[in-house]
């Protein structure tokens, strides 16, 4: 039966014969071109969002970006809808001010997601304290030399329009009656952790402190050789002035730009060189005096034993290694969970491992029993130190192995400062004191009299504290407390309380010992701070 009229002239078709697979065929075909034309659409109005969104945040600057990419200006080209279209994926700036594929190199996330550079900054980067631009030429060239390894970019299109790269000399330091040593610019010192350069000096100090009070009594820096495997911008290192000029010191990290300026401000006295990926230090075995490495292996963990094996290789035989590395406190701060249960499974954990380096990099998490297990099997363990660094990361101390000496027997731990159970809604600290100018396992924890205050803060979730019970080696004893308000603790939605308790402890004599505090809140919960006490 023809159907009436005719239809594309398909009018000698049977209504039978449409419903044979041509009618299929067909209709397929103006299924596929019609989802085509709806995706062609969906792709053009989003691109469309996306140039009206950057045209209104002003980060574009449209004569610029003509005048210098004279193909788009010679084909009458809207500047913003080629930089959305086409010109983000080939590498091309929006404005002076924003490096594309700075951008893309420091942020990989935003890279192998597809995501416009500048729109992520815009909508996320901006708030997150992302950098635009790098900070000099030799930064704007390593993250070129990154993104084409990457595979972030077409280099076929970007190498022939890069015919100079400009490393600027920067000006030489000059001393200030405040600081000897310049201090880094802000944006580099957010790299290693200081968003305050506050901060930067106060750790930097601290942590000097912490490795001369580590090393062998007889350790001397007159004419010695240390490295600082993985200095950064020079945190620690700069404050060895003084022993620079009797020792040599070097100071090594995989970040170029944090090299480059120590290179161009604090030499002299120091030497710097840039790491490799590859595990190889440019120097002689058996040349070195002590390396230390402070947070370094809290991040790297795929190639971890090579680089132990190299620092091995240069360390003269009885030479020093100080490593810190993130324990018990950074695992239950940053995850909330119980390290005792993590290390009765794990020797080592390790989160975001592909993390970038400029958002922190990996978090890896070390129990004492790996460190015992695995490094003193390349080292001799001098001791551990559970948070010996700033009550927060771990100790290792070490020495690489004198041929034909026997090595010690099971290495030394100590606890330096507050011991505590983890606990979901409850923590606290206690203060110590510590001789300064006597070697760490000569001076630790609490060391007082039988009459003395410790100090610490305590938070409660959703609580807050009303009493203290003291105890010496498990034995109670007469103390009192006075509980100060200080504020809002972290994301808790709970208030931080500083406290002092009065502690009397005359029937224990002089020697080592353990306190221990009870604490309690107005509903019940109960979390115990327990501290090292030398009585003297």
């Amino acid at each position: 039966m023809p159907i009436p009229g005719g239809v594309g002239g398909l009018d000698s078709v049977s209504i039978r014969e449409l419903g044979s697979p041509m009618l299929k065929r067909v209709m397929r075909s103006i299924s596929r071109f019609n989802q085509e034309e709806i995706a062609r659409n969906s792709k053009q109005l989003a691109r469309d969002a996306a140039a009206e969104k950057i045209r209104a945040s002003h980060l574009f600057d449209e004569a610029w970006y003509l005048d210098r990419y004279k193909d788009v200006a010679a084909a009458g080209l809207d500047p913003i809808a080629h930089y959305v279209e086409s010109g983000a994926a080939e590498g091309r700036d929006p404005s002076p001010s924003f490096d594309t594929i700075w951008y893309l190199s420091e942020n990989y996330h935003v890279a192998s997601a597809g995501l416009n550079p500048l729109l992520h900054y815009i909508d996320d980067g901006r708030a997150s304290g992302l950098a635009p631009a790098p900070l000099n030429g030799p930064q704007k060239a390593e993250a070129f030399d990154k993104a084409i390894k990457n595979g972030l970019l077409d280099g076929t299109q970007i190498y022939p329009r890069i015919d100079q790269i400009h490393f600027e000399l920067e000006p030489q330091r000059r001393d200030t009656s405040a600081e000897r040593l310049p201090l880094p610019p802000v944006e580099l010192s957010l790299r290693v952790g200081s968003p305050a350069l506050e901060g930067f000096t106060v750790i930097g100090q601290e942590t000097k402190r912490t490795i001369v009070r580590c090393l062998p009594r007889d350790f001397s820096f007159d004419g010695a050789r240390c490295l600082d495997f993985g200095c950064g911008v020079g945190r620690v290192v700069r404050h060895f002035e003084d022993e620079a000029r009797t020792g040599e010191f070097w100071g090594c990290d995989i970040d170029g730009t944090s090299i480059h300026w120590c290179m161009t401000n604090l030499t002299p006295p120091f030497r710097f060189f840039q790491l490799s990926d590859s595990p190889v230090l440019p120097f002689e075995s058996c040349s070195f005096d002590l390396v230390y490495a402070v947070a370094v292996f809290s991040q790297v963990f795929h190639n971890w034993s090579m680089w132990a094996m190299e620092i091995r290789r240069i360390l003269k035989p009885g030479g020093s290694l100080f490593l810190s590395y993130n324990g018990q406190t950074p695992y239950e701060e940053q995850f909330m969970l119980s390290y005792e249960e993590l290390i009765k499974k794990h020797g080592m954990f390790v989160a975001n491992p592909y993390q970038p380096w400029n958002k922190g990099g990996p978090t890896v998490i070390l129990s004492p029993d790996w460190m015992k297990r695995l490094w003193g099997s390349m080292f001799d363990i001098d001791f551990i130190a559970l948070e010996g660094l700033m009550d927060y990361q771990s100790i290792c101390v070490m020495r690489k192995p004198i041929a034909g000496k026997h090595r010690q027997p099971e290495p030394v731990v100590v606890a330096l400062s507050t011991i505590q159970a983890f606990h979901p809604d409850a923590t606290g600290k206690l203060a110590h004191w510590h001789d300064p100018t006597k070697p760490f396992l000569e001076s630790y924890g609490i060391q007082r009299g039988n009459d003395f205050d410790v100090a610490g803060w305590i938070v409660f979730r959703h609580d807050k504290p009303i009493s203290i019970e003291a105890f010496v080696d498990d034995q109670p004893i007469t103390s009192t407390a006075v509980f100060t308000l200080i504020g809002p603790y972290r994301d808790w939605n709970s208030e931080q309380y500083s406290f002092v308790a009065t502690c009397r402890a005359t029937s224990f004599g002089p020697g080592r010992h353990m306190l221990k505090l009870l604490l309690r809140s107005e509903a019940g919960l109960s979390h115990s701070l327990s501290i090292p006490l030398e009585i003297q």
